[in-house]
């Protein structure tokens, strides 16, 4: 949710505890910028305030965008996935949607390069959780998925891949949070600075 709802409760009197797993420019309107910079810096320095951020690199923004610098915390962020990596399908690796579908043809295109290449590749958006645990099967053809018909056990289905190819779009993503927290072993770019795309 965007940072300006700490401003909101600071509003009633009582103590703020906000942590960003992103800037705290995030959502907030051009007109709002300097305003917001300036009530960031003076809510940081409230004793009555706790701000922080979950990774270096967003304490970074932020001390380049409002120039105070706020603490790191590491919590259990992704712990909620209740599943473990379970490799039912040790010859697929899923790979993830973002930042665009482009990423999906480029491995398409690797993959009729290099036949003898030993993994099969599967875009996400053609996976189909069960919500009963069951290992993913392919369907033919391929029928896309909404957010809808992943239910309560989706990550157990992608935990069932040999490895997922992540395609950072992003400084921090929930989504990485509960691969990482599932062993779920990560393909990722090098340079972030070329994938994301916010």
């Amino acid at each position: 949710m965007p940072s300006a709802w700490c401003d909101l409760m600071y509003g009633f009197d009582v103590p703020v505890v906000g942590v960003f797993p992103l800037t705290v420019m995030m959502w907030i309107p051009d007109t709002w910028t300097e305003q917001w910079i300036s009530t960031v810096a003076a809510m940081a320095q409230d004793d009555r305030v706790l701000f922080a951020t979950t990774n270096q690199f967003t304490s970074v923004q932020v001390h380049w965008q409002v120039g105070v610098t706020l603490p790191v915390v590491k919590f259990g962020l992704g712990r909620a996935a209740k599943a473990t990596w379970m490799p039912l399908l040790p010859d697929w690796v899923l790979s993830s949607t973002r930042p665009t579908e482009f990423h999906q043809g480029m491995l398409d295109r690797f993959l009729d390069a290099n036949p003898q290449f030993p993994l099969k590749i599967e875009h996400i958006e053609y996976m189909k959780a069960s919500c009963n645990n069951q290992p993913w099967e392919r369907t033919a053809p391929p029928t896309p998925f909404s957010e809808t018909d992943l239910g309560d056990c989706a990550l157990a289905a992608y935990g069932s891949f040999r490895a997922i190819i992540y395609w950072i779009y992003d400084v921090n993503t929930m989504m990485l949070h509960d691969f990482y927290s599932m062993f779920v072993p990560m393909f990722v770019p090098s340079d972030l600075w070329r994938w994301a795309t916010r």
